[in-house]
């Protein structure tokens, strides 16, 4: 099957985009190759145990051509501004695409030439990943996706922790209280970095990739890697540090004293952009930087 963007763009100048949803199939093997530019860029991608997938491309992507092994079942939507609205390109989505497109651009020229780009980069997102998407990272994602996988790099979510614990001993005031201390007052009034005994910790806890689909085997160097950038503040941000996201804070009085143990909590989620062909398993990350 070959789906010449181009023609039905040129049969209605209101076209923009079309989708394709692949429904599920018994297909040993399928694979779509995308077409653009002149001269033509190819971009590849190969599916196995397909199960419904769903691409978007503009018309500026001259042809998609997809082949299987097997008799498969796809929808087509293509998609048309209406008559008093302009006509959505990629490129002007945001002020943002274009910068993106340009860092996109600059990463795979220069891993082809052997120049010693960043090896992932990470973003991070405002709310759990899990969780479901807010509106400003289903922005980002929206952003990145297209010319992430235009370029030839995969998206994967990355799942961090971070953790202080201090002990303080409860104020004079407080202690008048006896049994009845108002811990949630108390701790609001404390701040974890002034107290005894103050240790941090930081950990990568899982990934997954953007279907919240659990990914296993990738290597401790990963990891170190990874949790070394973050903590150094070497990821991209628009909302802030790791230290300006709210922790979750519980408070414990510890048995038989008049001290208060104080944990802060903040679980944190990266959206990890890397080169396809980088194989994670084999500890080519570690001492990178996500740094332009």
């Amino acid at each position: 099957m070959c789906i010449d963007s181009q023609k039905q763009s040129d049969s209605n100048t209101r076209h923009f985009a079309s989708l394709i949803i692949i429904l599920p199939s018994h297909s040993s093997g399928m694979t779509l190759q995308a077409k653009h530019g002149n001269p033509p860029a190819t971009q590849s991608y190969t599916l196995a145990n397909i199960s419904t997938r769903v691409y978007t491309f503009y018309t500026g992507l001259d042809t998609l051509d997809i082949r299987s092994q097997d008799d498969f079942c796809y929808l087509t939507y293509h998609l048309y501004a209406r008559d008093t609205a302009p006509i959505p390109m990629l490129s002007g989505i945001s002020p943002v695409v274009p910068e993106l497109r340009d860092l996109f651009m600059d990463w795979r020229a220069r891993r082809s030439s052997g120049d010693e780009p960043p090896r992932f980069i990470l973003f991070m997102l405002q709310e759990l990943y899990s969780d479901g998407l807010c509106k400003e990272d289903e922005i980002l994602l929206g952003h990145i996706a297209p010319l992430a996988k235009a370029y030839g790099f995969r998206m994967e979510i990355v799942d961090f922790i971070k953790e202080e614990t201090s002990e303080h001993e409860i104020p004079h005031d407080y202690k008048e209280c006896g049994d009845d201390v108002d811990l949630d007052t108390l701790v609001d009034e404390l701040e974890i970095e002034d107290g005894e005994k103050y240790e941090t910790y930081s950990q990568v806890i899982g990934f997954c990739d953007l279907g919240n689909n659990l990914i296993r085997g990738y290597g401790k160097s990963i990891s170190k890697a990874i949790e070394e950038t973050i903590v150094s503040g070497a990821h991209i941000s628009h909302h802030g540090g790791i230290w300006a996201q709210i922790p979750l804070r519980e408070a414990r009085v510890l048995e038989d004293t008049m001290t208060v143990c104080m944990t802060d909590t903040r679980n944190l989620s990266f959206l990890m952009i890397r080169p396809e062909e980088l194989d994670m398993n084999k500890g080519e990350c570690s001492g990178l930087s996500s740094r332009f």
